[in-house]
């Protein structure tokens, strides 16, 4: 079955981590309970569960949750039954039943399934999320560390930081969680986010450049911008890096602004690198509603020549971008 609940979606969805944005329920199959080769091992009419994944994997939401409760009419105790069965109460949007049997599938939980129980505690985390339970999500989370802390538990609890504005326990978590996975592109971004929340532009600015290596598609040469804040227009996809070299002198304040133009969605990404390639500033959303980036009156640190990076931070669509400079005297 696909997955109900997509880590990467899940971060993709926080990008904005202050926004009202949570968590949105995708796809997951339900993890087993332990290392048999069955998805049901020693389950009574184990067809009941396989067909209520397959209408779980298809959409058929109802059909799911009333297999399911078949199969646990004869399985009472099967701890994964209840865990599927939250999925389709998730896809049904009833997340009162929903976290009814997440609660009682970590109760017949085999004490040996330590994986299984934490991502049990992280799906009921997540429904706690999205209801606004905050207190309970967090336990939740918590718990799935202390069971299994894999980098997926610590974003997790990441993202929830940061949405309730605890941005440096937000920050280490997701340290740990870039430690685990250094090649997730959007924890890369979120971490630049949370650096950002916190002012610390330079190791946002890196981050946001870590973010670019691990996403570029296709880079090329964007041409030459107008200094005088004339926007040109840029058609911006998934992976595009887009380069625009000017002459700067020390002390010159550079303002930068990326935006959609009329009728698209485009969420992009400005970083600001010196000569040496090193970012001196960068912006993914103007705010928690504005996909727009922005680099405010940036002052130069010296005489050469700079590097204007646009790039898609994910969020959005695809499509075309206005992008504007202007160069200042101080």
């Amino acid at each position: 079955m696909k997955r109900i609940l997509s880590r990467t979606a899940l971060i993709a969805v926080l990008v904005v981590l202050t926004s009202s944005a949570i968590p949105a329920i995708a796809q997951q199959t339900p993890p087993q309970q332990g290392g048999a080769q069955s998805a049901v091992p020693g389950a009574v009419l184990p067809q009941l569960y396989e067909r209520g994944g397959a209408r779980l994997d298809s959409g058929d939401y109802t059909g799911a949750a009333l297999d399911f409760s078949l199969f646990l009419v004869f399985n009472p105790t099967y701890s994964q039954g209840y865990f599927a069965r939250a999925l389709s109460q998730i896809g049904l949007g009833d997340h009162t039943a929903a976290i009814t049997d997440l609660t009682h599938a970590l109760d017949f939980a085999p004490e040996t399934s330590i994986r299984y129980t934490a991502s049990v505690l992280g799906l009921r985390g997540q429904v706690y999320q999205e209801d606004g339970e905050f207190d309970l999500a967090l336990d939740d989370y918590t718990s799935a560390i202390e069971l299994d802390p894999t980098g997926d538990n610590y974003a997790n609890r990441g993202f929830l930081l940061a949405r309730i504005l605890r941005f440096d326990g937000a920050l280490e978590d997701f340290d740990h969680a870039v430690e685990l996975l250094p090649d997730v592109p959007l924890l890369a971004l979120a971490r630049a986010n949370v650096y950002g929340q916190l002012h610390d532009n330079a190791a946002a600015a890196e981050e946001y450049l870590r973010f670019v290596s691990l996403t570029q598609a296709d880079v090329r040469d964007g041409g030459t911008l107008a200094l005088d804040g004339t926007p040109s227009l840029v058609p911006l996809t998934n992976g595009d890096v887009v380069l625009f070299n000017f002459e700067g002198t020390k002390g010159q304040l550079a303002s930068i602004r990326a935006e959609a133009s009329s009728g698209d969605r485009v969420d992009p990404l400005l970083i600001l690198l010196d000569e040496s390639g090193t970012p001196i500033a960068a912006n993914d959303d103007t705010s928690n509603t504005d996909l727009s980036a922005t680099i405010r009156r940036v002052e130069l640190p010296d005489n050469g020549t700079y590097t204007i990076m646009l790039t898609h931070a994910l969020g959005g669509d695809t499509g075309d971008v206005l992008i504007a400079m202007l160069l200042q005297e101080s």
